[in-house]
């Protein structure tokens, strides 16, 4: 056998249509494989402009290929996508590459976020480098992170709110513990004097008075500490209807009465020149406002003080006025008199004790009904707090 026919038909020599049909089929693998890649892929040069282009999903692009190809990537798209990839292009010549850039395109089906990395590339015949980028989808991933990261603050937020609502509750069992002693103490006086006067009629009338009102006012701390509670939770209701609020606001200053005359304090109410016409509101919320109101008055004005309710009515509201011919309240008391637990710079002339969430409440109440309470001074003389109701 000779030479020549040991070779197998392995080692012989490709005939050119045979090597054309196997170099075809090798790109159509190649293109195959390409194809099934989802991402973006494009040749830039140095200076960012595109020479190549392939893109799976051409709805993705900042403009269709035949827009880009040719043109810088600082001329088609925005400037803070340009700025990443230009970055991404001068990191890429210095390092080789430069992977995981984002950006975000707001296209016409929204927005959509982009993972970009570059590939440095120079083939034999270049001179200068070309730029390989790849790029990525990441809508959902980055959906996913920010659905997460929400759900972190949530989180975060919800703690804190817990841990306020503790915060809270301890101050208010602290305050309760102390405001409620100045009543409990007072009635227990006024049992004994009830005791050693009970044979005097007139003055176990007078006793009697003065331990109801001090039940009153322990019954309104009790309730302004359920009612900061009960807000806080967003489960304060609400039972609106007409009503006549001179006619309430004359039953809740007769209750301070007693309070009042220990004191020397005059209490007077001026009814209106027109009778106001009914409001909108919740009696038991208006006469806890105008309660806290005429306590306050009675609590900061000194010993034979003058203590007045001033009626009056706009186009959408009435109003009632509770002033006050004590020290008045200054600029500073003005800034922060509606924020709970707030001490002024006034004291109670009468050694009384105050929570200081009693005005923080009256507004809150009444803001949640329509109306609102602002404070001021009436000219040369005290305090003046005015409740704006809607009509009915």
């Amino acid at each position: 056998m000779s030479h020549s026919q040991l070779l197998s038909s392995s080692d012989v020599p490709e005939s050119p249509a045979d090597e054309l049909i196997r170099l075809r089929r090798q790109n159509e693998h190649l293109e195959s494989l390409l194809a099934s890649v989802p991402d973006l892929m494009c040749e830039v040069d140095a200076e960012g402009r595109y020479l190549s282009l392939r893109a799976p999903c051409a709805e993705l692009l900042a403009a269709p290929p035949d827009v880009l190809l040719g043109r810088r990537v600082r001329d088609v798209l925005p400037g803070h996508v340009a700025d990443q990839v230009e970055a991404a292009l001068a990191e890429a010549a210095a390092e080789g590459y430069s992977l995981g850039r984002q950006y975000h395109l707001d296209l016409p089906e929204g927005r959509r976020w982009f993972e970009l990395s570059i590939r440095r590339h120079l083939r034999f015949w270049q001179s200068t480098p070309h730029y390989v980028c790849f790029i990525r989808d990441i809508t959902h991933r980055k959906a996913a992170e920010f659905a997460l990261a929400a759900a972190h603050e949530q989180a975060t937020r919800d703690r804190e709110t817990a841990e306020q609502a503790s915060a809270l509750k301890s101050r208010l069992l602290g305050f309760a513990s102390h405001d409620l002693k100045a009543p409990l103490a007072s009635l227990h006086a006024t049992c004994q004097l009830v005791d050693e006067f009970a044979d005097d009629p007139a003055e176990v009338r007078s006793l009697a008075r003065l331990m109801a009102g001090e039940a009153r006012r322990m019954t309104r701390l009790v309730h302004d500490f359920l009612d900061r509670s009960a807000l806080d939770g967003g489960a304060l209701r609400l039972e609106k209807r007409p009503l006549d609020l001179p006619a309430l606001a004359a039953g809740v200053l007769g209750e301070h009465r007693a309070s009042a005359e220990m004191k020397q304090h005059t209490l007077s109410l001026l009814p209106p020149s027109v009778h106001p016409v009914p409001v909108l509101a919740d009696p038991a919320r208006v006469e806890q406002i105008l309660a806290n109101l005429i306590d306050n008055a009675v609590k900061y004005t000194p010993s034979g003080g003058r203590i007045t309710l001033v009626f009056g009515e706009t186009p959408d509201a009435v109003w009632c006025a509770v002033e006050d011919n004590g020290p008045g309240l200054t600029p500073g008391d003005l800034a922060r008199i509606f924020k709970p637990y707030e001490k002024l710079s006034a004291r109670p002339t009468g050694g009384e004790s105050s929570h200081g969430l009693g005005l923080t409440l009256a507004r809150e109440l009444a803001r949640l009904q329509g109306g609102d309470l602002v404070a001021g001074n009436v000219p040369g003389s005290g305090a003046r707090f005015l409740l704006t109701l809607p009509r009915a």
